[in-house]
């Protein structure tokens, strides 16, 4: 099997990406609290060594690149409030751009010739046919409110308990 990534490697099998999709089965609700159920689909998506080694260098620039962009904003607030003197920070601040353009160029000639692993959340056919049965990316929802409680189980003994 190719990688879907590059489309040229042969994908190997410790190197798959994997994530996970869910829906929402059944919601059962009582004074207190709601119980969800979700049906939870892992999708694999066939990857190769060097398109895993690419996505891991990305993901290792994104953390930098965040962290240089901080650096930077801090430059530009001080340099802003004369906390020091002003070519102090402005040093900073041509320190921080350089390695933040640095940085971007690096992650963007990574991925050149690849799909990233965000497309492989939108654009691979499995998550494609899932999403249209009304699935969305992660385990449960991201934001759930304080009373739900996601207990497949004791929703499915209810079920069989009900006539």
């Amino acid at each position: 099997m190719l990688c879907w990534f590059c489309s040229i490697r042969e994908a190997e099998s410790g190197h798959a990406f994997k994530y996970e999709m869910h829906s929402t089965v059944d919601a059962k609700k009582n004074e207190s609290e709601t119980k969800v159920a979700y049906n939870i689909r892992e999708i694999i998506v066939p990857r190769c060594m060097d398109c895993h080694n690419r996505h891991i260098r990305v993901q290792f620039t994104s953390v930098l690149a965040t962290i240089v962009a901080v650096i930077l904003l801090a430059a530009v607030i001080a340099s802003l409030a004369n906390w020091s003197e002003v070519w102090i920070w402005g040093v900073g601040l041509g320190l921080s751009a350089g390695l933040l353009a640095g940085i971007l160029a690096v992650r963007y000639y990574a991925l050149k010739g690849i799909r990233s692993v965000r497309q492989a959340k939108v654009d691979f056919p499995e998550a494609i046919i899932l999403r249209e049965d009304g699935f969305k990316v992660g385990r449960q929802p991201r934001r759930l409110p304080k009373n739900y409680i996601n207990d497949s189980e004791s929703i499915e003994k209810d079920k069989e308990q009900t006539p």
